[in-house]
């Protein structure tokens, strides 16, 4: 065991240890589920970014019941040692375009996420509109504040070759560590700005909800033509409404077309 609590760790080395018994080295256990006709396995639509260090529960315990998940405990072929972080950057950037994108566990006291090479890589490689992250209110107040940075070069990782690979690819694909902190920053600065008007919305709606089941009618219209006020000035529920001109606007181009190849599964190895 890795200290008196089970933690992530602890799961991959059963994983790891089931894998090797049954002769299954080779694969990954989603890959030998699914040759066994088990249901539940299939094309993954949301990657879990996370540190291991956190026990399964807590990585799963705002994650949506109904999705497939990308998930490494599962997902690699954690007996070979095949970690190619060109290839992981493109499975993140297919499930970003075609499917949920990332959701980053964040919600930890110590913020270690953001000092782990492997996460901020993942963070890096998703969709900016496709990131969505789970944090604390006191972490909420640090990334408003602008008192988090994120270092790459100083980031840790458990196997240290791997965590050169990711450097070189670094500064490979994004010109050096400054321009890719800057990235990483910015990608969670928005996603926790998009959090907090989701979060208002759920508030506002829930509001209306115990205001409808009032008995007092005068009450309820009052919310409700505040609600639609706030809506059509656009404070909540989306865009900013213009107080003139075309609405809604026009959409943009929209980027390329065609769908993208999904690449193989990417190993960060044992």
């Amino acid at each position: 065991m890795y200290g008196d609590d089970l933690t992530g760790y602890d799961f991959l080395e059963s994983i790891k240890t089931w894998m090797r018994q049954s002769r299954n080295e080779a694969w990954s256990l989603a890959e030998v589920l699914l040759a066994r006709g088990r249901s539940g396995v299939g094309m993954a639509a949301l990657f879990i970014s996370h540190i291991q260090a956190q026990s399964l529960e807590e990585t799963l315990n705002d994650v949506p019941d109904e999705v497939n998940l990308w998930l490494d405990y599962t997902t690699l072929r954690q007996c070979r040692d095949d970690f190619d972080p060109d290839r992981i950057c493109s499975t993140i950037r297919y499930i970003s375009k075609v499917h949920q994108g990332t959701f980053a566990i964040v919600d930890e006291p110590t913020l270690s996420y953001l000092s782990r090479s492997f996460c901020i890589f993942e963070v890096a490689c998703t969709e900016p509109t496709k990131l969505r992250i789970q944090v604390s209110q006191d972490t909420t107040q640090m990334v408003m504040d602008r008192t988090i940075t994120i270092d790459a070069k100083k980031a840790d990782a458990r196997n240290k070759k791997h965590k050169g690979y990711v450097d070189g690819f670094i500064v490979g694909k994004w010109g050096g560590f400054a321009a890719f902190n800057k990235s990483v920053s910015e990608a969670f600065a928005a996603a926790h700005i998009q959090q907090l008007f989701v979060a208002r919305n759920k508030a506002a709606v829930a509001g209306l909800s115990r205001l409808q089941a009032h008995d007092s009618g005068t009450v309820r219209e009052r919310a409700v033509g505040a609600l639609s006020m706030l809506a059509e000035e656009g404070q909540i529920g989306g865009q900013r409404r213009p107080r003139s001109g075309t609405w809604p606007p026009r959409a943009g181009s929209g980027g390329p077309s065609g769908r993208p190849r999904a690449p193989r599964p990417a190993s960060r190895g044992c």
